[in-house]
Protein backbone atom coordinates (compact mmCIF):
# COMPACT_ATOMS: atom_id res chain seq x y z
CA UNK A 1 0.00 0.00 0.00
CA UNK A 2 3.01 2.48 0.68
CA UNK A 3 3.85 2.49 -2.97
CA UNK A 4 0.35 3.39 -3.54
CA UNK A 5 0.13 5.93 -1.63
CA UNK A 6 3.04 8.00 -2.77
CA UNK A 7 2.54 7.74 -6.29
CA UNK A 8 -0.76 8.58 -5.38
CA UNK A 9 0.58 11.89 -3.45
CA UNK A 10 3.05 12.65 -6.36
CA UNK A 11 0.23 12.62 -8.57
CA UNK A 12 -2.01 15.16 -6.78
CA UNK A 13 1.25 17.27 -6.37
CA UNK A 14 2.26 16.97 -9.95
CA UNK A 15 -1.95 18.04 -10.66
CA UNK A 16 -1.82 20.91 -8.37
CA UNK A 17 -2.74 24.41 -10.10
CA UNK A 18 -2.33 26.55 -6.48
CA UNK A 19 0.63 28.45 -7.82
CA UNK A 20 -1.75 30.14 -10.75
CA UNK A 21 -4.72 30.22 -7.89
CA UNK A 22 -3.05 31.92 -5.86
CA UNK A 23 -1.75 34.22 -8.90
CA UNK A 24 -5.47 35.08 -10.06
CA UNK A 25 -6.61 35.70 -6.27
CA UNK A 26 -4.20 38.30 -5.67
CA UNK A 27 -4.82 40.13 -8.78
CA UNK A 28 -8.53 40.25 -8.12
CA UNK A 29 -10.01 37.80 -10.91
CA UNK A 30 -10.68 34.33 -9.25
CA UNK A 31 -11.13 33.52 -5.65
CA UNK A 32 -9.10 30.94 -4.00
CA UNK A 33 -10.79 27.98 -2.65
CA UNK A 34 -8.83 28.38 0.58
CA UNK A 35 -9.00 31.56 1.94
CA UNK A 36 -9.73 33.19 5.18
CA UNK A 37 -13.21 35.60 5.78
CA UNK A 38 -10.61 38.55 5.61
CA UNK A 39 -8.91 37.52 2.56
CA UNK A 40 -12.11 36.96 1.34
CA UNK A 41 -13.34 40.27 1.83
CA UNK A 42 -9.97 42.29 0.48
CA UNK A 43 -10.44 39.79 -2.81
CA UNK A 44 -13.95 41.33 -3.29
CA UNK A 45 -12.83 44.57 -2.51
CA UNK A 46 -10.18 44.69 -5.04
CA UNK A 47 -12.42 43.06 -7.63
CA UNK A 48 -15.16 45.95 -7.52
CA UNK A 49 -12.41 48.26 -7.76
CA UNK A 50 -11.36 47.06 -10.61
CA UNK A 51 -14.49 46.38 -12.66
CA UNK A 52 -15.20 50.10 -12.15
CA UNK A 53 -11.59 51.07 -13.26
CA UNK A 54 -12.77 49.00 -16.44
CA UNK A 55 -15.77 49.80 -16.98
CA UNK A 56 -14.74 54.04 -16.80
CA UNK A 57 -12.21 53.38 -19.42
CA UNK A 58 -15.03 51.59 -21.82
CA UNK A 59 -17.41 54.59 -21.04
CA UNK A 60 -14.70 56.86 -22.21
CA UNK A 61 -13.39 55.42 -25.15
CA UNK A 62 -17.51 55.17 -26.33
CA UNK A 63 -17.74 59.22 -25.26
CA UNK A 64 -14.47 60.16 -27.47
CA UNK A 65 -16.02 57.90 -30.10
CA UNK A 66 -19.33 59.34 -30.03
CA UNK A 67 -18.07 62.95 -30.30
CA UNK A 68 -15.31 62.31 -32.78
CA UNK A 69 -17.52 60.03 -34.99
CA UNK A 70 -15.78 58.99 -38.01
CA UNK A 71 -13.75 61.82 -39.00
CA UNK A 72 -10.51 60.34 -37.54
CA UNK A 73 -10.18 56.90 -38.96
CA UNK A 74 -7.07 55.45 -37.16
CA UNK A 75 -8.01 56.92 -33.86
CA UNK A 76 -11.28 55.19 -34.32
CA UNK A 77 -10.04 52.02 -34.95
CA UNK A 78 -7.59 51.54 -32.56
CA UNK A 79 -10.46 52.91 -29.70
CA UNK A 80 -12.42 50.09 -31.63
CA UNK A 81 -9.70 47.52 -30.30
CA UNK A 82 -9.01 49.10 -26.83
CA UNK A 83 -12.79 49.09 -26.29
CA UNK A 84 -13.12 45.13 -27.54
CA UNK A 85 -10.20 44.19 -25.23
CA UNK A 86 -11.86 45.79 -22.03
CA UNK A 87 -15.28 44.83 -22.68
CA UNK A 88 -14.23 41.20 -23.37
CA UNK A 89 -11.95 41.12 -19.95
CA UNK A 90 -15.16 42.65 -18.39
CA UNK A 91 -16.91 39.73 -19.79
CA UNK A 92 -14.53 37.17 -18.65
CA UNK A 93 -14.58 38.98 -15.12
CA UNK A 94 -18.22 38.25 -14.79
CA UNK A 95 -17.99 34.83 -16.49
CA UNK A 96 -15.28 33.97 -13.46
CA UNK A 97 -17.54 35.03 -10.49
CA UNK A 98 -20.43 33.15 -12.02
CA UNK A 99 -18.58 29.64 -12.17
CA UNK A 100 -16.33 30.65 -9.36
CA UNK A 101 -16.99 27.31 -7.76
CA UNK A 102 -17.52 25.47 -10.63
CA UNK A 103 -13.82 25.84 -11.65
CA UNK A 104 -12.85 25.41 -8.09
CA UNK A 105 -14.48 21.85 -8.17
CA UNK A 106 -13.36 20.79 -11.27
CA UNK A 107 -9.45 21.52 -10.22
CA UNK A 108 -10.14 19.74 -7.28
CA UNK A 109 -11.69 16.81 -9.06
CA UNK A 110 -8.65 16.56 -11.54
CA UNK A 111 -6.02 16.52 -8.96
CA UNK A 112 -7.98 13.77 -7.08
CA UNK A 113 -8.38 11.67 -9.99
CA UNK A 114 -5.11 11.53 -10.58
CA UNK A 115 -4.34 10.44 -7.43
CA UNK A 116 -7.02 7.90 -7.78
CA UNK A 117 -5.94 6.46 -10.96
CA UNK A 118 -2.64 6.60 -10.88
CA UNK A 119 -0.22 3.48 -10.83
CA UNK A 120 3.63 3.97 -9.97
CA UNK A 121 4.83 3.07 -13.07
CA UNK A 122 2.81 6.19 -14.85
CA UNK A 123 4.46 8.95 -12.06
CA UNK A 124 7.63 9.20 -14.12
CA UNK A 125 5.11 10.06 -17.42
CA UNK A 126 2.97 12.91 -15.34
CA UNK A 127 5.60 14.47 -13.94
CA UNK A 128 7.61 14.76 -16.81
CA UNK A 129 4.79 16.43 -18.49
CA UNK A 130 3.70 18.45 -15.76
CA UNK A 131 7.05 20.30 -15.69
CA UNK A 132 6.56 20.80 -19.23
CA UNK A 133 3.18 22.43 -18.92
CA UNK A 134 4.61 24.69 -16.05
CA UNK A 135 7.80 25.55 -18.43
CA UNK A 136 4.85 26.66 -21.00
CA UNK A 137 2.49 28.59 -18.79
CA UNK A 138 6.21 30.28 -17.18
CA UNK A 139 6.60 31.26 -20.72
CA UNK A 140 3.10 32.41 -22.15
CA UNK A 141 2.80 34.45 -18.86
CA UNK A 142 6.19 36.02 -19.73
CA UNK A 143 5.06 36.79 -22.90
CA UNK A 144 2.68 38.65 -22.09
CA UNK A 145 4.70 40.68 -19.47
CA UNK A 146 7.06 41.69 -22.61
CA UNK A 147 4.20 42.54 -24.36
CA UNK A 148 3.00 44.90 -21.80
CA UNK A 149 6.09 46.23 -21.06
CA UNK A 150 6.49 46.76 -25.18
CA UNK A 151 2.95 48.80 -24.85
CA UNK A 152 3.91 50.91 -21.67
CA UNK A 153 7.30 52.25 -22.65
CA UNK A 154 6.38 54.08 -25.56
CA UNK A 155 3.51 56.78 -25.50
CA UNK A 156 0.95 57.19 -27.80
CA UNK A 157 1.03 59.53 -30.86
CA UNK A 158 0.62 63.09 -29.41
CA UNK A 159 0.35 62.13 -26.21
CA UNK A 160 2.64 61.51 -23.32
CA UNK A 161 1.09 58.28 -22.09
CA UNK A 162 0.69 54.93 -23.71
CA UNK A 163 -3.25 55.20 -23.85
CA UNK A 164 -5.46 57.78 -25.22
CA UNK A 165 -7.00 58.50 -22.09
CA UNK A 166 -9.56 60.86 -20.05
CA UNK A 167 -8.55 61.72 -16.56
CA UNK A 168 -10.32 64.04 -13.55
CA UNK A 169 -6.43 66.00 -13.02
CA UNK A 170 -4.20 67.06 -14.96
CA UNK A 171 -1.40 64.83 -16.53
CA UNK A 172 0.89 67.83 -17.96
CA UNK A 173 2.38 68.01 -14.44
CA UNK A 174 5.05 65.05 -13.13
CA UNK A 175 2.86 64.34 -10.58
CA UNK A 176 -0.59 64.07 -12.78
CA UNK A 177 1.61 62.62 -15.55
CA UNK A 178 2.94 59.53 -12.85
CA UNK A 179 -0.54 58.98 -11.72
CA UNK A 180 -2.06 59.32 -15.38
CA UNK A 181 0.92 56.18 -16.12
CA UNK A 182 0.12 54.22 -13.23
CA UNK A 183 -3.75 54.10 -14.35
CA UNK A 184 -2.60 52.84 -18.03
CA UNK A 185 -0.11 50.52 -16.52
CA UNK A 186 -2.92 49.16 -14.26
CA UNK A 187 -5.85 48.35 -17.05
CA UNK A 188 -3.01 47.19 -19.27
CA UNK A 189 -1.58 44.50 -16.96
CA UNK A 190 -5.04 43.75 -15.88
CA UNK A 191 -6.59 43.10 -19.67
CA UNK A 192 -3.71 41.60 -20.54
CA UNK A 193 -1.37 40.00 -18.45
CA UNK A 194 -4.39 38.78 -16.21
CA UNK A 195 -6.45 38.02 -19.04
CA UNK A 196 -3.56 35.82 -20.07
CA UNK A 197 -3.20 34.08 -16.71
CA UNK A 198 -7.06 32.93 -16.64
CA UNK A 199 -6.04 31.34 -20.09
CA UNK A 200 -3.25 29.68 -18.73
CA UNK A 201 -5.63 28.02 -15.85
CA UNK A 202 -8.11 27.05 -18.33
CA UNK A 203 -5.66 25.50 -20.73
CA UNK A 204 -3.72 23.92 -17.71
CA UNK A 205 -6.89 22.01 -17.20
CA UNK A 206 -7.01 20.82 -21.10
CA UNK A 207 -3.48 19.78 -20.65
CA UNK A 208 -4.21 17.70 -17.31
CA UNK A 209 -7.07 15.72 -19.07
CA UNK A 210 -5.35 15.01 -21.74
CA UNK A 211 -2.29 13.76 -19.82
CA UNK A 212 -5.14 10.90 -18.27
CA UNK A 213 -5.52 10.63 -21.62
CA UNK A 214 -2.39 9.57 -22.79
CA UNK A 215 -1.62 7.37 -19.51
CA UNK A 216 -4.85 5.58 -19.86
CA UNK A 217 -4.11 4.56 -23.15
CA UNK A 218 -0.90 3.42 -21.70
CA UNK A 219 -2.94 1.35 -19.11
CA UNK A 220 -4.47 -0.75 -21.77
CA UNK A 221 -1.61 -1.20 -23.89
CA UNK A 222 -0.33 -2.74 -20.73
CA UNK A 223 -2.95 -4.54 -20.05
CA UNK A 224 -3.13 -6.08 -23.90
CA UNK A 225 0.30 -6.83 -24.05
CA UNK A 226 0.32 -8.72 -19.95
CA UNK A 227 -2.52 -10.11 -21.36
CA UNK A 228 -0.98 -12.06 -24.65
CA UNK A 229 2.19 -12.82 -22.13
CA UNK A 230 -0.03 -14.52 -19.92
CA UNK A 231 -1.82 -16.44 -22.73
CA UNK A 232 1.46 -17.84 -24.72
CA UNK A 233 2.79 -18.50 -21.21
CA UNK A 234 3.49 -22.30 -19.68
CA UNK A 235 1.00 -23.06 -17.49
CA UNK A 236 2.66 -23.06 -14.02
CA UNK A 237 1.63 -25.61 -11.41
CA UNK A 238 1.37 -25.69 -7.60
CA UNK A 239 4.72 -28.45 -7.76
CA UNK A 240 8.20 -27.28 -6.53
CA UNK A 241 10.57 -26.58 -9.33
CA UNK A 242 9.75 -26.56 -13.29
CA UNK A 243 9.07 -30.27 -13.90
CA UNK A 244 5.87 -30.82 -15.39
CA UNK A 245 3.15 -33.17 -13.05
CA UNK A 246 3.45 -35.75 -15.09
CA UNK A 247 7.04 -36.13 -15.11
CA UNK A 248 6.99 -35.39 -11.47
CA UNK A 249 4.32 -37.66 -10.62
CA UNK A 250 6.35 -40.30 -13.12
CA UNK A 251 9.41 -40.02 -11.12
CA UNK A 252 7.61 -40.13 -7.25
CA UNK A 253 6.27 -43.58 -8.98
CA UNK A 254 9.48 -45.11 -9.63
CA UNK A 255 10.66 -44.52 -6.39
CA UNK A 256 7.60 -47.43 -5.44
CA UNK A 257 8.01 -49.33 -8.50
CA UNK A 258 9.70 -52.17 -6.08
CA UNK A 259 6.16 -52.54 -4.56
CA UNK A 260 5.11 -54.03 -8.08
CA UNK A 261 2.01 -52.06 -8.15
CA UNK A 262 -0.70 -53.60 -10.87
CA UNK A 263 -1.68 -51.94 -14.31
CA UNK A 264 -5.17 -51.00 -12.95
CA UNK A 265 -3.55 -48.83 -9.99
CA UNK A 266 -1.06 -47.18 -12.71
CA UNK A 267 -4.26 -46.15 -15.36
CA UNK A 268 -5.87 -44.38 -12.24
CA UNK A 269 -3.01 -42.48 -10.84
CA UNK A 270 -2.67 -41.35 -14.44
CA UNK A 271 -5.71 -40.38 -15.04
CA UNK A 272 -5.66 -38.41 -11.56
CA UNK A 273 -2.95 -36.95 -12.37
CA UNK A 274 -4.82 -35.66 -15.58
CA UNK A 275 -8.03 -34.46 -14.00
CA UNK A 276 -5.36 -32.30 -11.14
CA UNK A 277 -3.57 -30.72 -14.35
CA UNK A 278 -6.69 -29.94 -16.11
CA UNK A 279 -7.92 -28.08 -12.63
CA UNK A 280 -4.72 -26.30 -12.05
CA UNK A 281 -4.59 -24.85 -15.19
CA UNK A 282 -8.22 -23.58 -14.98
CA UNK A 283 -7.92 -22.03 -12.00
CA UNK A 284 -4.91 -20.22 -13.26
CA UNK A 285 -6.80 -18.95 -16.11
CA UNK A 286 -9.88 -18.10 -13.90
CA UNK A 287 -7.03 -16.23 -11.82
CA UNK A 288 -5.61 -14.25 -14.59
CA UNK A 289 -9.06 -13.18 -16.38
CA UNK A 290 -10.41 -12.30 -13.07
CA UNK A 291 -7.24 -9.97 -12.58
CA UNK A 292 -7.42 -8.01 -16.09
CA UNK A 293 -11.13 -8.12 -15.64
CA UNK A 294 -10.23 -5.84 -12.70
CA UNK A 295 -7.57 -3.91 -14.43
CA UNK A 296 -10.39 -3.34 -17.03
CA UNK A 297 -12.76 -2.10 -15.05
CA UNK A 298 -10.74 0.65 -13.49
CA UNK A 299 -10.04 1.31 -16.96
CA UNK A 300 -13.34 2.34 -17.89
CA UNK A 301 -14.28 4.17 -14.55
CA UNK A 302 -11.18 6.18 -15.54
CA UNK A 303 -12.44 6.57 -19.12
CA UNK A 304 -15.95 7.73 -17.53
CA UNK A 305 -14.44 10.04 -15.46
CA UNK A 306 -11.95 11.91 -17.80
CA UNK A 307 -15.81 11.90 -20.44
CA UNK A 308 -17.79 13.76 -16.90
CA UNK A 309 -14.42 16.02 -16.45
CA UNK A 310 -14.38 17.14 -19.71
CA UNK A 311 -18.03 17.99 -20.23
CA UNK A 312 -17.80 19.75 -17.11
CA UNK A 313 -14.99 21.45 -18.79
CA UNK A 314 -17.05 22.49 -21.94
CA UNK A 315 -20.27 23.87 -19.64
CA UNK A 316 -17.98 26.27 -17.73
CA UNK A 317 -15.82 27.41 -20.90
CA UNK A 318 -18.62 27.14 -24.09
CA UNK A 319 -20.19 30.30 -23.62
CA UNK A 320 -17.15 32.43 -22.72
CA UNK A 321 -14.86 30.69 -25.29
CA UNK A 322 -17.50 31.96 -28.16
CA UNK A 323 -17.40 35.66 -26.84
CA UNK A 324 -13.22 35.39 -26.47
CA UNK A 325 -13.00 34.42 -30.37
CA UNK A 326 -14.84 36.95 -31.37
CA UNK A 327 -13.40 39.50 -29.70
CA UNK A 328 -9.78 37.92 -30.69
CA UNK A 329 -10.96 37.72 -34.14
CA UNK A 330 -12.13 41.69 -34.35
CA UNK A 331 -9.33 42.26 -32.15
CA UNK A 332 -6.89 41.13 -34.72
CA UNK A 333 -8.52 42.11 -37.78
CA UNK A 334 -8.56 45.99 -36.39
CA UNK A 335 -4.49 45.22 -35.17
CA UNK A 336 -3.44 44.10 -38.88
CA UNK A 337 -5.24 47.39 -40.25
CA UNK A 338 -2.85 49.88 -37.76
CA UNK A 339 -0.07 47.71 -38.18
CA UNK A 340 -0.14 48.20 -42.44
CA UNK A 341 -1.76 51.41 -43.00
CA UNK A 342 -1.65 53.31 -39.91
CA UNK A 343 1.55 53.11 -38.30
CA UNK A 344 3.67 56.04 -38.91
CA UNK A 345 7.02 54.62 -37.74
CA UNK A 346 8.92 51.40 -35.87
CA UNK A 347 7.78 52.66 -33.06
CA UNK A 348 4.12 52.58 -33.53
CA UNK A 349 4.72 49.25 -35.57
CA UNK A 350 5.93 47.64 -32.45
CA UNK A 351 3.37 49.12 -30.36
CA UNK A 352 0.82 47.33 -32.27
CA UNK A 353 3.05 44.68 -33.53
CA UNK A 354 3.32 43.73 -29.45
CA UNK A 355 -0.52 44.02 -28.92
CA UNK A 356 -0.89 41.80 -31.97
CA UNK A 357 1.23 39.36 -30.69
CA UNK A 358 -0.60 38.88 -27.23
CA UNK A 359 -4.16 38.44 -29.16
CA UNK A 360 -2.55 35.34 -31.41
CA UNK A 361 -1.48 33.94 -28.37
CA UNK A 362 -4.05 34.08 -26.32
CA UNK A 363 -6.58 32.22 -29.33
CA UNK A 364 -3.46 29.64 -30.54
CA UNK A 365 -3.26 28.49 -26.86
CA UNK A 366 -6.95 27.05 -27.25
CA UNK A 367 -6.86 25.39 -29.93
CA UNK A 368 -3.25 24.08 -29.44
CA UNK A 369 -4.59 22.21 -26.47
CA UNK A 370 -7.86 21.80 -27.96
CA UNK A 371 -6.30 19.56 -30.91
CA UNK A 372 -3.77 17.79 -28.27
CA UNK A 373 -7.15 16.87 -26.38
CA UNK A 374 -8.82 15.50 -29.49
CA UNK A 375 -5.67 13.99 -30.77
CA UNK A 376 -5.33 11.63 -27.12
CA UNK A 377 -8.78 10.99 -27.09
CA UNK A 378 -8.78 9.35 -30.86
CA UNK A 379 -5.52 7.31 -29.67
CA UNK A 380 -7.47 5.69 -26.73
CA UNK A 381 -9.61 4.41 -29.15
CA UNK A 382 -6.59 3.16 -31.41
CA UNK A 383 -5.08 1.72 -28.32
CA UNK A 384 -8.44 0.02 -27.34
CA UNK A 385 -9.00 -1.65 -30.72
CA UNK A 386 -5.24 -2.80 -30.34
CA UNK A 387 -6.00 -4.35 -27.14
CA UNK A 388 -8.64 -6.41 -28.59
CA UNK A 389 -7.18 -7.80 -31.80
CA UNK A 390 -4.14 -8.96 -29.32
CA UNK A 391 -6.47 -10.43 -26.63
CA UNK A 392 -7.92 -13.29 -28.45
CA UNK A 393 -7.68 -16.20 -25.86
CA UNK A 394 -9.20 -14.16 -23.14
CA UNK A 395 -13.05 -14.46 -22.44
CA UNK A 396 -15.71 -12.73 -25.03
CA UNK A 397 -16.85 -10.24 -21.79
CA UNK A 398 -13.47 -8.38 -21.69
CA UNK A 399 -13.29 -8.36 -25.61
CA UNK A 400 -16.89 -6.98 -25.74
CA UNK A 401 -16.31 -4.29 -22.95
CA UNK A 402 -13.14 -2.97 -24.88
CA UNK A 403 -14.76 -2.64 -27.77
CA UNK A 404 -17.42 -0.59 -25.97
CA UNK A 405 -14.40 1.55 -24.64
CA UNK A 406 -13.12 1.86 -28.51
CA UNK A 407 -16.55 2.60 -29.70
CA UNK A 408 -16.97 5.77 -27.09
CA UNK A 409 -13.38 6.88 -27.99
CA UNK A 410 -14.20 7.01 -31.47
CA UNK A 411 -16.19 10.20 -30.48
CA UNK A 412 -13.60 12.58 -29.59
CA UNK A 413 -13.66 14.43 -26.89
CA UNK A 414 -13.16 18.17 -27.37
CA UNK A 415 -14.04 22.00 -25.87
CA UNK A 416 -15.86 23.81 -28.45
CA UNK A 417 -16.81 27.69 -28.54
CA UNK A 418 -20.70 26.80 -27.14
CA UNK A 419 -20.78 24.08 -29.51
CA UNK A 420 -20.57 25.97 -32.92
CA UNK A 421 -16.63 24.77 -33.59
CA UNK A 422 -14.11 23.09 -31.72
CA UNK A 423 -11.03 24.67 -30.73
CA UNK A 424 -8.39 23.04 -33.15
CA UNK A 425 -5.85 24.28 -35.37
CA UNK A 426 -7.98 23.69 -38.11
CA UNK A 427 -10.26 26.59 -36.31
CA UNK A 428 -7.64 28.53 -35.34
CA UNK A 429 -6.49 28.74 -39.26
CA UNK A 430 -10.38 29.43 -39.79
CA UNK A 431 -10.45 32.22 -37.62
CA UNK A 432 -7.27 34.07 -39.00
CA UNK A 433 -8.89 33.67 -42.44
CA UNK A 434 -12.07 35.67 -41.28
CA UNK A 435 -10.01 38.22 -39.43
CA UNK A 436 -7.89 39.12 -42.82
CA UNK A 437 -11.15 39.20 -44.35
CA UNK A 438 -12.75 41.72 -42.92
CA UNK A 439 -9.36 43.50 -42.49
CA UNK A 440 -9.48 43.58 -46.32
CA UNK A 441 -12.87 44.75 -46.09
CA UNK A 442 -11.75 48.03 -43.84
CA UNK A 443 -8.46 48.61 -46.00
CA UNK A 444 -10.75 49.15 -49.26
CA UNK A 445 -12.61 51.23 -47.24
CA UNK A 446 -9.75 53.36 -45.53
CA UNK A 447 -8.39 53.73 -49.54
CA UNK A 448 -11.87 54.76 -51.24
Amino acid sequence: MEPLASAASAAEDAANLDYLLWFLHWSATLRHPRTRAWSARIFYLRYIVCVMILVYSCSVHVVLMWQMGFDDFDYLTLALCLLDTYITWIARLGHIAKHERDFHRLARQVRDDFGEFMAPRDVPVLLSRSRTLRRFVLAYLSLGVCDVTMWLTFPMRGAGLPLDVVLPFDTAHPVGWAAGWLYCAFITVHAIVMNMMVDAFNVSLMAQLSMQLVILGRKINDLANDAESMASSPPQTAFEGDEQPRTFCSRMYNRYSSKKINDHNQRMNSLALDVETKEIRQSEELSSGSDVHCRLKKIILHHQTIIRNVEFLQQCLGDMLLGQSLGLGIAICILLLQVGLSAQNVRETGKFGAYLCAMFTELSVYCWFGDQLMSESENVAFCAYDAVTSMQELPTSIKRSLLLVMLRAQRPLCITAAGLFPFSRESFVSILNVSYSFFAILRNFKEE
